[in-house]
């Protein structure tokens, strides 16, 4: 069965392009299509990106965006949840080896108490102590005992399995820049409001627009350096860079910073 990847090379020589011709009519990056047809998605910006590619590729190369888009998803969907059985696994292997350790550890204080009681008994035995002699005059013996100190066992605990928050938390970092037009210095956004949704924009370090944008409407600004923008609604639009469609960067409700361009790398 052909990987994702190789669909995308074998359609693009179906047609007699190279990836600079796709290039040329994507403004993707030549490094991106070369991953993409490699199937090393994970070296993209990110899943919004990856999606937004996949469609505009396949517009070139003759395939069905929608198509493309739901394998990625399946793919992914299947390495999260190979990659969860296998985090499950490594922890119970932790667990298992850590089980001796805590018996062996009981063992030990335990044999400590036994020697340490039976030398309390032989030191407070009296009658391993000497007669007093009567015809001598009386003094007086003290003795000390200092109970020893143990310190209580600390018992290991399992590290906390935080995968989901970081694959979550990496979603989000992945909407902090977007892939830049390499054949332009300009920085071109447009803003598509399919819901209501704040908006605020800032390009060359200034603020050009700040006000809820209503469905339908539609809003295009251009920076010579960067472009910074604020959501309150990032479900509610849709995102185009440099003619790229990144579709939606967000769900309903969700509040995202985004930056353009994407940094060199």
């Amino acid at each position: 069965m052909e990987t994702l990847g190789e669909q995308l090379r074998k359609a693009r020589l179906a047609r007699g392009l190279s990836i600079e011709d796709v290039h040329d009519a994507t403004k993707i990056r030549i490094a991106y299509l070369a991953a993409m047809e490699a199937g090393k998605f994970y070296e993209l910006p990110g899943e919004v990106y990856a999606r937004g590619f996949l469609k505009n590729v396949a517009k070139v190369i003759g395939l069905d965006g929608d198509e493309l888009v739901s394998e990625y998803d399946r793919i992914r969907r299947s390495l999260e949840t190979e990659h969860r059985e296998m985090a499950g696994r490594d922890l119970d292997q932790v667990r298992r080896r850590r089980r001796p350790e805590r018996r062996n550890s009981f063992i030990t204080i335990g044999f400590i108490l036994i020697v340490i009681a039976a030398v309390i008994l032989v030191l407070w035995n009296p009658f391993s102590r000497e007669e007093v002699d009567v015809n001598t005059e009386p003094h007086l013996e003290t003795e000390e005992t200092i109970a020893p100190d143990y310190d209580s066992e600390v018992l290991p605990v399992a590290p906390y399995d935080n995968s989901e928050e970081d694959e979550e938390k990496g979603e989000e970092d992945a909407f902090e820049a977007v892939v830049p037009d390499d054949s332009s210095n300009t920085h071109e956004l447009t803003i598509i409001a399919n819901d209501r949704c704040w908006v605020r924009v800032i390009a060359d370090g200034e603020r050009v627009f700040e006000r809820t944008m209503l469905p339908g409407e539609t809003s295009t600004w251009k920076a010579e350096h960067e472009l910074r923008i604020k959501l309150g609604n990032a479900g509610g639009i849709i995102l185009k860079y440099n003619g790229v469609d990144l579709g939606s960067p967000g769900k309903p409700g969700d509040v995202l910073e985004l930056s353009f361009p994407l940094p060199e790398s």
